[in-house]
């Protein structure tokens, strides 16, 4: 199996690999802002508010998504798997 990426020698098309890498390495580091920025939000409000943060960051997340339906029918199934296969309920 041989790599096209070691067969690329033309100054040309090298120079437009780097620059990729240098445009995705600076998209990383704002994703990474961003996430830390999300963090710092949900942290906020959660301590303010009393709030579970797992539960606000998934509230968070649906809402971004607009598929509160859809996490919905998911719990459910989540819900008749769970009890079906462990006999546990909300009793136990």
């Amino acid at each position: 199996m041989t790599n096209k990426l070691y067969q690329i020698t033309d100054a040309t098309s090298l120079d437009r690999i780097r620059k990729s890498m240098v445009e995705i390495s600076s998209a990383m580091t704002r994703e990474g802002a961003e996430k830390d920025l999300i963090n710092e939000i949900a942290t906020t409000v959660c301590k303010e508010f009393n709030l579970n943060r797992k539960a606000f960051k998934r509230a968070a997340k649906a809402f971004h998504k607009q598929n509160f339906k859809e996490e919905k029918e998911l719990n459910e199934l989540f819900e008749t798997l769970y009890v079906s296969t462990t006999g546990e309920t909300d009793d136990d």
